[in-house]
């Protein structure tokens, strides 16, 4: 039964990414004759996820994580499918620049992280936009948004709001940055788990959400959807984004995307 469940799966890939080959606004994207990989493989996964999801339990040894919430379990459930090595064929260059993450994501390193690429950030961009003007991709991932990504899409970006709020009262960046760096060049590393540990959990998750009330949510609302996990992670990530320089890059991709899934709804 669950080779005839994937059997299908990928059926739909095929017939779909045919639709999408049909596009003639592909040929003003790609090379002619070259494949667009990068939206293909964007396909795959967005199609894929909920076979992928379906039997997936957490591993902390395997996937780094005991919970679904967060990045790292999303990664752990589409690798197969999205892998570095494989997204990197894809888009035709490295997703990081330096870094651990040399054979795949390395969640262990206390002495290091991933620079982001700025390249293979502007590559996703141009790719989800080549990638919504196919109405089957886009309600595909209209659904998946909704299900999967949506809040976390909300909390990430009252994250990035809050660290750069300019509000020296609240955070103060310069200072964050230096002892993070600190941290990662001593012998014993960010032991402490990535700079989470400096964010209160009660003081920062009032503040996030003081600085930016997101679509249109009652307080009520956004109370239930936020997710204690991607709150107290979702600040770190922007400081490390602040050091490697893409974090403008990445947050207006992600304003990008979460304000056509609005426009959808």
């Amino acid at each position: 039964m669950k080779k005839y469940i994937i059997t299908c799966a990928l059926l739909c890939i095929v017939i779909l990414s045919s639709a999408f080959l049909s596009n003639n606004s592909m040929q003003s994207y790609e090379e002619p004759g070259k494949p667009a990989s990068d939206v293909f493989k964007m396909m795959e996964i967005v199609y894929l996820w909920e076979l992928l999801s379906a039997d997936y339990a957490p591993s902390k040894e395997r996937d780094g994580t005991w919970l679904l919430e967060g990045f790292r379990s999303k990664y752990a459930m589409a690798k197969k499918y999205a892998s570095l090595e494989l997204l990197e064929a894809a888009f035709g260059c490295p997703v990081f620049i330096r870094g651990p993450h040399t054979e795949g994501f390395n969640f262990s390193s206390e002495t290091s992280f991933g620079y982001y690429n700025p390249e293979f950030i502007t590559r996703l961009d141009k790719a989800f936009d080549k990638g919504m003007e196919n109405s089957l991709f886009a309600a595909a991932l209209q659904k998946l948004y909704e299900k999967e990504f949506r809040d976390m899409g909300m909390i990430y970006d009252d994250a990035y709001l809050y660290m750069n709020s300019g509000d020296e009262s609240s955070i103060d960046m310069d200072s964050l940055k230096k002892a993070y760096l600190l941290a990662i060049s001593s012998p014993d590393g960010t032991t402490e788990g990535s700079m989470d540990h400096v964010f209160n959990k009660e003081k920062i998750m009032k503040e996030m959400k003081s600085v930016n009330i997101s679509d249109g949510d009652d307080e009520r609302q956004r109370q239930t959807r936020y997710n204690d996990y991607d709150a107290l992670t979702a600040p770190a990530f922007w400081l490390r984004r602040s050091i490697d320089g893409t974090d403008k890059q990445i947050h207006d991709l992600m304003r990008k995307i979460r304000g056509q899934m609005a426009m959808r709804e």
